[in-house]
Order: C-alpha cells, then sequence, then structure tokens
C-alpha cells in the first residue's frame, strides 16, 4: 500500500515510527509532509484559547504548560531516532517542509503523491478538504482508549477516573476530531512509577513504542481491518486538566499506586 505521512513535528511520533513502516515489504512511503502550523486564524485561535482558560481557569492553563514536558517523546527515545528531513534524506524518500499544514499548497503535494492512505502522526487540526483527498482517506494514531477518551492527554485521565489501564486507537479520520470509525485498538496496563511526572512520560512512550507495531500490522493488513471498522458511538471529550482536576489526579494515582504495592 503507498502511504504518505503528515506531521507538524520532526522529532515525535512520526519520526518514531518512520523506520518501522520502512522495514515492512508490503508499505511504501510516497513522502513525508510536514507542516509548521495548523492555518487557522488569529481569531480562531484566540477564541479557543479564550474559551479554554474560561474552562479550565488561569492556573489550569498554567499547569497544562508545565505539563508539557511529560510528553516530549524525546525524553525516552531520542537516542534511537533522527529527526524527519534526515531520515527522508537517509531513505531517499521525498521531503515536503510546508509553511502550514492546511493549506493549498499541502493539498498540491498530496495530489502529486497519489497516495492510497495518508496518516496523521502528531498534527492539531487538519482540514476535511486534506482528509479525503488519498483513495481511503487519512487516519490518525490517538495515544489514549476511543471513544471513552476523545481529545484527552494520555494516562492523566484515565487515572482521573480510577483506571490502571491506558492504550491506543488508531482510527480513520472526519471532520470532528477523534470520531472517526475504529480500526484498531489496543488496551495497555499503566506501569505506575515514583511520580505522577515519570508515570505520565514512561507510559506515554510505552503507547508510541506499540502503536507503531499497531500500525504497521494495521496498514499491512488494511483491507481486512477496514472491512471490520466500526463506528465509535457516544464519546466523551477532555482537554487540559483544572487544578481541581489535577489534585484528584494526584489523589488517584497515589491511591493507585499504592493499591498496586499492596497486591504485589
Amino acid at each position: 500500500m503507498k502511504v504518505f505521512i503528515l506531521t507538524s513535528s520532526l522529532k515525535g511520533t512520526a519520526a518514531h515510527h518512520l523506520p518501522i513502516l520502512l522495514g515492512s515489504e508490503t508499505i511504501k512511503v510516497e513522502g513525508v509532509i510536514f507542516g509548521g502550523t495548523s492555518s487557522v486564524s488569529f481569531n480562531q485561535s484566540f477564541r479557543r484559547r479564550f474559551n479554554k482558560i474560561k474552562k479550565i481557569g488561569i492556573l489550569g492553563a498554567l499547569n497544562g504548560i508545565r505539563m508539557r514536558e511529560w510528553y516530549r517523546s524525546e525524553l525516552y527515545f531520542s537516542k534511537k531516532v533522527k529527526p524527519l528531513d534526515l531520515l527522508c534524506q537517509e531513505f531517499n524518500i521525498p521531503f515536503y517542509n510546508l509553511e502550514s499544514t492546511n493549506s493549498k499548497e499541502t493539498l498540491e503535494v498530496i495530489d502529486n503523491l497519489d497516495s492510497d492512505l495518508g496518516i496523521s502522526l502528531g498534527n492539531a487540526y487538519i482540514s476535511e478538504d486534506i482528509l479525503v483527498r488519498p483513495k481511503h482517506g487519512m487516519i490518525n494514531v490517538h495515544h489514549e482508549e476511543l471513544p471513552d477518551y476523545q481529545n484527552a492527554q494520555s494516562i492523566i485521565w484515565q487515572i482521573y477516573n480510577y483506571s490502571s489501564y491506558s492504550g491506543f486507537t488508531i482510527h480513520k479520520m472526519n471532520k470532528h476530531i477523534d470520531e472517526g470509525d475504529v480500526l484498531y485498538k489496543k488496551r495497555v496496563k499503566i506501569n505506575f512509577k515514583k511520580s505522577l511526572k515519570e508515570t505520565v512520560s514512561f507510559n506515554y512512550n510505552n503507547l508510541i513504542e506499540l502503536s507503531a507495531l499497531g500500525l504497521l500490522e494495521l496498514i499491512e493488513s488494511y483491507d481486512l481491518f477496514n472491512s471490520e471498522a466500526r463506528p465509535q458511538g457516544k464519546g466523551k471529550k477532555y482537554t487540559t486538566p483544572s487544578i481541581k482536576q489535577m489534585f484528584r489526579i494526584y489523589k488517584n494515582f497515589k491511591l493507585l499506586k499504592d493499591k498496586i504495592i499492596t497486591a504485589s
């Protein structure tokens, strides 16, 4: 199957997954598209940020900035991966460095690639015009279980709900974020570490490692998985936690960790 990768990060999930896909005899990566921004207007961006801060509060927003480091994939596998542009150069894959993800230029590149499937790895909003371009549309790797954790940051909301399991879902993409038909899903037990930060970072990177293998399996047998794709049904959306919600996450983290220690 002919695929392309669309990403907004040079050294993240896409850089980790690309070499694994290249090891397949049945997958041909036609190109990698790097888009710097999602190309939303200033008013749209401001409105989204304002509504988010209104919902979670100033302290919640500041805490969200603090937590970004927890999800830096390079914390664990930076020594294993190279930046995407260097990887593409090494494997002789066309690399397109575009100013914006949602642009006419992106559409032109996708049309010229003429791929069967687009893979979204590490993006924010992607316009519907892009999603319908490839023959089989586009798929997204969401590092959490769907539909229960749509738009959710990995690990923390599971702990918020007093669950010791996380997971990843690969789904078709439509105009609604994280709501497309489910193609592949895997549940994973959370490995609790000394601190919440270390627990999130370790398990998030574990999900990335596992999702690469899941993506490989899916694409190599895409027709089979596609024939068994199922709508998500009613889901639940999450965003950055408020300070009140963060206190509950810390409380449940300690309870779950102590419970596991007591049981062992």
